[in-house]
């Protein structure tokens, strides 16, 4: 995604958290919850990985919010940056990231973790 199209992303995404702001979410938490935002964005924007694509057209059939659905598979990279972060013999894995987001179920979303079942 190119510079300018970032610039313009988290522009639309801090007006439209402004607008409707989420409980709690403000300051360094705020910069940090756009933040995953822009990451899966910017993975729907270039088509990579794929999964996340198919992943956010399932949600949304399953009648999931864009902003909702964007939620849980920011849920799913947030934890794979966490995972290749805290142990430097791991690296990304797009397989292990896409049958994450595939084990994604709608119908358990409560606001926790949406791959809680699968562990």
């Amino acid at each position: 995604m190119k510079e300018e199209d970032q610039a313009k992303l988290m522009q639309r995404l801090q007006r439209e958290h402004a607008e409707t702001p989420h409980p709690d979410v403000e300051g360094g938490r705020l910069r940090l919850h756009l933040a995953v935002h822009a990451v899966v964005e910017g993975q729907l924007a270039e088509g990579r990985p794929a999964t996340v694509e198919r992943t956010l057209a399932r949600l949304l059939a399953e009648g999931l919010s864009h902003h909702d659905a964007v939620h849980a598979i920011g849920v799913v990279a947030a934890e794979e940056v966490v995972v290749c972060l805290s142990d430097p013999e791991r690296t990304y894995d797009e397989a292990r990231y896409s049958a994450r987001l595939e084990a994604i179920d709608p119908a358990a979303l409560t606001g926790e973790d949406p791959t809680e079942g699968e562990r």
